[in-house]
């Protein structure tokens, strides 16, 4: 249940920093949530939670229907697939593979405007320095909200001594 909620308020929440701050300056809540859920949890969660929240971020926005959807629900199954890989235990770490995977969905929403709407995203300069940068600063707090939730739901799991 935490999840789910966690997944409806990074959504909400990234449509209000959108609608309040300069579109460089709010950091991509759903994708940055989709990275760190994929690298804790695995390939095929990270998939699906790309693909949910991608899904209800088009639902909030006039772009092309269900391209957020296929690029973070492949962007969740990638970033998945690096967590045995790459110690993501450092901020470092965490700020890199956010930036990366800014920099990686900025250049498929670009590719799959060009393919099917024949036109270039509005501001794809801020798609390519702005967002990575901010994402990437705002990385790390989005892994430490993950990893408290995960950890309060271990406890609940865990039976109490007597």
């Amino acid at each position: 249940m935490i999840w789910f909620f966690g997944f409806v308020s990074a959504c909400f929440a990234h449509w209000w920093l959108v609608q309040m701050f300069p579109e460089s300056a709010a950091p991509h809540l759903p994708l940055m949530m989709t990275i760190a859920f994929s690298i804790v949890r695995g390939p095929v969660s990270g998939q699906c939670m790309g693909f949910f929240t991608g899904l209800f971020v088009d639902t909030l926005s006039v772009r092309l229907f269900g391209g957020q959807a296929l690029v973070l629900s492949a962007l969740g199954y990638l970033s998945g697939q690096f967590r045995k890989k790459i110690d993501f235990n450092s901020a470092l770490a965490q700020a890199l593979a956010i930036f990366t995977a800014s920099l990686a969905y900025a250049a498929a929403m670009e590719a799959l405007s060009l393919i099917f709407m024949n036109q270039t995203l509005s501001g794809a300069l801020t798609y390519f320095i702005g967002k990575p940068l901010t994402n990437a600063l705002a990385g790390p707090a989005v892994f430490a909200l993950l990893d408290k939730a995960a950890a309060s739901r271990r406890r609940r799991l865990l039976p109490r001594a007597q």
